[in-house]
């Protein structure tokens, strides 16, 4: 009892610092609390707060780890990624930080944004110097975006750097390209870099069993008469030759590449049939995405990160079709309307406001809520008529809704005070 007592007069105490702008004061209170409680993640994280008012970068993610690492034991995973994403607010360069949110995004299923932090990581470790993390991070890129091409360029780009050659043929080469993505026409592009890679008279892939060797003559500015002669050779239709015969298929590449070149044309003076779009994501994986980058939106906006809040709300938009009814696309005008609102930005509100209620599927509820913030709206843009019309509307329908009659008599009080 005494304990409580005290961690009550503490909080008390705390409060009243923080209302006086005593954040140090405030910052004390909270660590005699926290004392008490080692495990309050609420105070750990007002703690976190202060210090990050006061710019004590390192103190305010000492604490934000804490709550953070709390979350994820306790698999809490979107509410972690939230607070390790404000870390990295204000420490953009934690590759340590960044990892752990990358392996947190990739379980998620966030696999764009997990791809985009292993990518940023990778770039820092290999300012660093440290080549060997660098490459097991664009390795976990590939395995996001197996036909990335940019990224196995500059894996073997570093194996190279490295004196790594075997290494930089493997990631450059069209063996792994097939190996990774089945797609023929990755192979096709990657064919010019098998042979920048390749050393003199190597097996372009040895790890193919069968494949014959494709002997290439060094350029000389005086021909040696002691190196016979290769007829020239399409390096192209030997290389596609070889990943067709693993479908058991005959050796057509030659036949093709002869062929006159078509719109569809690829390396080398290749001829292929166009490639079939990917189709897209059937709706429940679409809902499944809408849901994962709404529920992070709301994490974010609950924790005042707005910015990030409005980018999720956005994003989850777009993988629903606007097109069709569904109440989540109402509900993510709804709350891009009040994040707007948040960042006092009323344009942007209306605008949002107005798609929502533009919608033939809207319900009552819906449509009340988004007219209400649309009045704010109006009346935060110094439209005080637009927004007395809207909380009229809603007065109609609804007398006791929210404090529209309040609202009301403000603005009717406004218009009095300005009569002539």
């Amino acid at each position: 009892m005494v304990a409580a007592d005290s961690k009550a007069k503490l909080l008390e105490d705390a409060e009243k610092y923080v209302l006086h702008g005593k954040i140090q004061l405030a910052i004390s209170a909270y660590l005699k609390i926290v004392s008490l409680n080692p495990s309050d993640i609420l105070i750990i994280n007002t703690l976190g707060d202060l210090y990050l008012r006061q710019n004590n970068i390192s103190e305010a993610n000492k604490y934000f780890s804490l709550v953070a690492e709390n979350f994820v034991q306790n698999n809490f995973l979107q509410k972690a990624i939230a607070v390790y994403k404000k870390i990295l607010g204000t420490d953009p360069n934690n590759i340590e930080i960044g990892s752990t949110m990358a392996v947190l995004y990739a379980k998620q299923g966030l696999r764009l944004d997990a791809y985009d932090l292993y990518l940023r990581i990778a770039s820092l470790l290999e300012k660093e110097g440290k080549i060997e993390e660098a490459l097991d991070a664009y390795e976990k890129c590939l395995d996001l975006d197996p036909s990335n091409s940019g990224v196995r360029q500059k894996m073997a780009t570093l194996h190279q750097k490295e004196g790594l050659q075997e290494n930089a043929r493997h990631c450059g080469g069209t063996g792994w390209s097939f190996d990774k993505t089945g797609d023929l026409m990755d192979v096709a592009h990657a064919i010019e870099r098998a042979a920048q890679w390749a050393p003199l008279n190597p097996p372009l892939n040895p790890e193919l069993p069968g494949e014959k060797e494709i002997q290439i003559s060094a350029a000389s500015d005086s021909p040696s008469t002691n190196v016979p002669t290769e007829p020239e050779m399409d390096l192209s239709a030997d290389l596609l030759d070889l990943f067709l015969a693993k479908d058991g298929n005959s050796s057509p590449a030659k036949a093709i590449a002869s062929e006159p070149a078509g719109p569809n044309s690829i390396a080398m003076g290749m001829h292929a049939e166009p490639i079939e779009k990917a189709s897209p994501p059937d709706r429940n994986e679409a809902m499944a995405f809408f849901d994962e980058r709404f529920n992070l939106g709301m994490i974010y906006r609950d924790m005042g990160l707005i910015g990030e809040a409005i980018e999720e709300f956005e994003t989850a938009l777009k993988a629903m079709d606007v097109h069709e009814g569904d109440i989540r696309v109402i509900q993510c005008c709804g709350m891009l309307s009040a994040c707007f609102l948040d960042k006092h930005m009323p344009s942007a509100a209306l605008d949002w406001c107005q798609k929502g209620l533009a919608r033939s599927d809207i319900s009552f509820h819906e449509a009340m809520a988004l007219r209400y913030d649309m009045g704010i709206a109006h009346a935060m843009a110094g439209n005080a008529e637009e927004a007395l019309e809207c909380f009229e509307r809603i007065f109609n329908a609804d007398p006791g809704y929210r404090d529209v009659a309040q609202r009301m008599d403000k603005l009717r009080f406004g218009f009095e005070r300005h009569a002539p």
